[in-house]
């Protein structure tokens, strides 16, 4: 089980990370969380057709089940946040303007286009990671798109993107 956990937690860190618009932190306790998860649950893990598959579900439960949480709904920040490390390892390669615009979509849409763009998965496996269907997965690509070139401008990061979410 370490040797495995061992091979695929920088992956797991690093999808964390985009899952969260770019907040190393929270990427780490996700990933935390889903070894934790992992470690209770190895002999499903083991038997699952997609390892892959399965812990790509299980970060997103994890996400979903901390976006969830009563603490971070009431968390009011007071003062300002303190500087960033800027060779973080995890985030490493992502652009600074991109993180910001996903962070401003809602999480089901950013994962979406995670998942999509970044992993390249189709709709099919992308809507098997997120637990919704397929024509859900169409319209949160399409909507996040249109929403990510507004943000970024047409001639940025998304130019070679399909115009809506339905390619593949």
């Amino acid at each position: 089980m370490t040797a495995v956990t061992g091979r695929r937690r920088p992956g797991l860190v690093r999808t964390a990370t985009l899952l969260t618009a770019g907040d190393a932190h929270l990427a780490e306790d996700l990933v935390q969380s889903v070894l934790t998860k992992l470690c209770v649950a190895w002999p499903s893990f083991r038997a699952a057709d997609s390892p892959e598959a399965y812990l790509r579900r299980t970060l997103v439960n994890a996400l979903t089940d901390e976006r969830r949480r009563w603490w971070r709904r009431h968390e009011w920040s007071t003062a300002d946040p303190p500087d960033r490390a800027r060779d973080a390892p995890a985030g490493e390669g992502v652009d600074d303007e991109l993180c910001a615009a996903l962070r401003s979509l809602p999480p089901k849409m950013r994962a979406t286009l995670v998942f999509r763009y970044f992993y390249d998965l189709d709709i099919g496996d992308t809507a098997d990671a997120l637990g919704c269907s397929v024509g859900t997965v169409k319209k949160q690509t399409a909507r996040a798109l249109e929403r990510m070139r507004i943000l970024l401008g047409p001639d940025d990061i998304l130019a070679e993107l399909p115009a809506t979410g339905v390619a593949r």
